[in-house]
């Protein structure tokens, strides 16, 4: 009995192969290099912290919250006086660091922006979200950072993403 000990890859297997893995190169490779899609979704976690935040701010100290969103960014305000006819807004102490001045901790990465259908967004000591005018947002507020979108719900406050 005599055995064939030829055996191993054809040149068309390895041909195949290398040709495979050139298309997945040059396919997923720039998505480990370019940083922009974590950097936003590193902006997008802080801002969905940032309006809770501000719902549990004004719960817990019984004056209105706003945060205010910029192209690029946002910041976080008390009411000063705790009056509820109108808001007058005074910094507040981010709880990270203990930095004056709530704001975002990382810049937007450059190409994203930030957008917001109820711009400022303002908290009343309940926790329902308000517009500038402090009426309670009819239906849901919505916050939109590049492709994610977060929503708060105007009777509710709840804050989710969809």
């Amino acid at each position: 009995m005599q055995r064939d000990y030829h055996s191993g890859f054809t040149l068309i297997e390895l041909i195949t192969v290398i040709t495979i893995i050139g298309v997945l190169a040059v396919v997923v490779g720039p998505r480990f290099s370019s940083s922009t899609v974590f950097e936003e979704r590193t902006f997008f976690d802080d801002l969905a912290q940032a309006v809770r935040y501000t719902q549990a701010k004004a719960m817990g100290t019984g004056c209105l919250a706003q945060i205010a969103f910029t192209t690029n960014g946002f910041t976080v305000t008390v009411d000063s006086d705790c009056n509820s006819s109108a808001f007058s807004g005074v910094a507040v102490t981010n709880p990270d660091g203990f930095a004056t001045g709530y704001t975002e901790r990382q810049a937007l990465p450059a190409g994203s922006s930030v957008s917001a259908s109820v711009n400022p967004l303002l908290f009343d000591p309940q926790g329902r979200a308000l517009n500038s005018s402090l009426n309670i947002v009819p239906g849901n507020a919505q916050i939109t950072v590049g492709s994610r979108t977060l929503r708060v719900a105007g009777a509710t406050g709840y804050v989710y993403q969809p």
